[in-house]
């Protein structure tokens, strides 16, 4: 029953997760600094807006609740790629 209600949700809500856990595990298994903490708490919190967004409050003011959260968690992402890409080019 909840398959059909919340199928699409599900499988992307577990993408989220999975790229949210091999963030955090390249965080905190790399030997740099720990400058990029605010930018995986952000996108924590991003990922929180947007489960609250689709399974707590549902219709019209859920999905703002979601977008808020994907916008949060995108430009988290964004930032975290960024600098991780910046500083294995710088140590070549």
């Amino acid at each position: 029953m909840w398959w059909q209600w919340y199928g699409f949700e599900t499988i992307m809500m577990l993408i989220f997760a999975g790229i949210s856990i091999g963030t955090g595990r390249h965080l905190f298994l790399s030997k740099t600094d720990k400058v990029l903490t605010i930018s995986f708490v952000s996108m924590v919190i991003g990922f929180c807006m947007m489960l609250v967004g689709v399974g707590y409050i549902r219709g019209f003011d859920g999905m703002g609740w979601f977008v808020y959260g994907l916008l949060l968690y995108g430009g988290s992402l964004l930032v975290y790629l960024t600098f991780t890409i910046f500083r294995l080019k710088r140590e070549e």
